[in-house]
């Protein structure tokens, strides 16, 4: 207990740095936590939960096989997502899946339930983001979400640092359309009918 205690203090570079001379704890400490982050962001390039779950597994075992050669040039969270992304990249060359985007389902018998989920889906900012193009919604997944830097993201989605600048401006862009578009249909939505005489 007072070992994960300890553990808990460390930065993920120098749990990374123990794991590589061989501390198991030091690894599982990493694990306990990125998975969740991991899942999160796998989910994002994935069709199902399942499939995201064995993406973060194959990515834990492949940063365990080559915790070596982490270099301390970088943050082990760009190092752990890099690894994480070739690993999706990998499963569509495999499997030649295309991931598309989700789209709400509409069949025009709405009732006021559907209209109140809806309403709150518009509210919340990730949703909207989740309408992006599926390269905006990770750039801003591991910027806002994620916490990491334009450079770090750069490394991860192995683009140019000012390509990644571009890329989360115009989602912005496109966000803030969207958000006064939802805003529009919500207050056109609740405004009463009053008929015209």
């Amino acid at each position: 207990m007072t070992e994960d205690i300890a553990r808990g203090g460390l930065s993920d570079e120098q749990l990374a740095a123990e794991s590589a001379a061989g501390s198991e704890a030091s690894f599982e400490e990493l694990v306990r936590r990125f998975a969740p982050r991991l899942f999160r962001y796998l989910r994002t390039k994935t069709a199902s939960a399942e499939e995201a779950e064995d993406l973060v597994q194959e990515t834990f075992q492949k940063a365990f096989r080559n915790i070596a050669r982490f270099g301390t040039d970088y943050r082990f969270s760009t190092w752990l997502y890099t690894i994480a992304h070739r690993q999706a990249v990998s499963l569509f060359r495999v499997r030649r899946v295309t991931v598309t985007a989700t789209a709400e389902a509409v069949d025009g018998s709405s009732g006021p339930e559907d209209l109140l989920v809806r309403r709150e889906e518009a509210r919340d900012l990730w949703a909207l983001a989740g309408r992006l193009p599926r390269q905006q919604y990770q750039a801003f997944w591991l910027r806002y979400a994620e916490e990491l830097s334009v450079a770090e993201i750069a490394r991860v989605m192995k683009r140019p640092a000012a390509h990644i600048r571009v890329i989360l401006h115009r989602g912005r862009v496109k966000l803030a359309a969207a958000f006064k578009e939802e805003e529009r249909r919500s207050w056109a939505a609740a405004r009463p009918k009053v008929p015209l005489f």
